[in-house]
């Protein structure tokens, strides 16, 4: 076994650390552990960095309880894919609100009146507004309960 530690500080001690060297590799010519923020280890752990990655094609990231995001959280890109064939995004409290969303609302009103054209509009007796197609045989009549001669 040969070993070489060559570091200004080098630090490998604390109260509660354990390094196990049976299964331990680290081993590559471009392998970086630690920056300047980032910590590895802890209830709160970070990992990473500004330039960091993290994933691979077979990387997974998550468990039945993990949270992906914060407030000012972004995901995505231009190029970005959400989705497989088993997903599902399903929330009680999820909302979709942006711009996007909006014209798509707006084309499918418009699409829905132009298909409506032949469509009538009337106010009956109460002044209540009712739809009534042409090809509707009987159309809505009012009640005229109470008007006895």
């Amino acid at each position: 076994m040969e070993w070489t530690i060559d570091a200004e500080e080098l630090t490998i001690a604390s109260e509660d650390s354990t390094i196990d060297l049976e299964d331990l590799t680290i081993d590559s010519e471009d392998s970086t552990i630690g920056s300047e923020d980032s910590t590895v280890g802890s209830e709160d752990s970070t990992a990473g960095s500004e330039d960091s990655t993290i994933g691979s094609e077979d990387s997974t990231i998550g468990s039945e309880d993990s949270t992906i995001g914060s407030e000012d959280s972004t995901i995505g890109s231009e190029d970005s894919t959400i989705a497989s064939e088993d997903s599902n995004i399903d929330s009680e409290e999820s909302t979709i609100d942006s711009e996007e969303s909006h014209r798509f609302h707006s084309r499918n009103c418009r699409r829905l009146m132009e298909e409506a054209k032949d469509v009538i509009v009337f106010q009956d007796y109460r002044g209540t507004r009712a739809w009534q197609h042409p090809a509707v045989t009987h159309p809505i009549q009012p009640k005229r309960s109470g008007l006895r001669k």
